[in-house]
C-alpha cells in the first residue's frame, strides 16, 4: 500500500488557523447581575444536550451531557424535556426567586403550559 506524501495547503493552514483561533481565544463569561432576568437556552441532539446559561445575550455558564441508554432510547420530546429539567436543577440557585426565560428549539415543548 503506498501513501500519498503530506502536502500542507493553503486550504489546510486557514482551517489550521481558524482552529487555532478558535482554541486560544478566551470567551469572557460574565458574573450574574440578579436584577436582570436569566436566559436558558436548551438543545438535545440525538447523543446529549447543551445548555447555556447567559443574561442580556452574555453568557455566564455552560453545560453539557451525553445520554444515558435509556435516554438514547427515548423521544425528541422527553430529551429535550431532561434537557430543560436537569439544566434548571443544576442551576436553581440562580433561577430561584428570579425570572427567567427558556429557549428551545422543540415546537411541543413550546406549547407545553396549554397541553392537557
Amino acid at each position: 500500500m503506498t501513501h500519498e506524501p503530506f502536502k500542507w495547503s493553503s486550504t489546510a493552514q486557514t482551517t489550521f488557523d481558524t482552529l487555532k483561533a478558535a482554541l486560544t481565544m478566551t470567551l469572557v463569561l460574565l458574573l450574574p447581575d440578579f436584577t436582570l432576568p436569566f436566559t436558558l437556552e436548551t438543545d438535545a441532539s440525538g447523543v446529549g444536550m447543551g445548555t447555556v446559561l447567559s443574561k442580556n445575550g452574555h453568557p455566564i455558564a455552560f453545560f453539557g451531557k451525553k445520554f444515558s441508554p435509556k435516554l438514547l432510547r427515548a423521544s425528541t420530546y422527553v430529551q429535550e424535556l431532561f434537557a430543560i429539567t436537569i439544566t434548571i436543577k443544576k442551576w436553581r440557585h440562580y433561577l430561584l426567586g428570579h425570572h427567567f426565560t427558556i429557549i428551545i428549539d422543540h415546537r411541543s415543548l413550546k406549547e407545553l403550559l396549554t397541553q392537557q
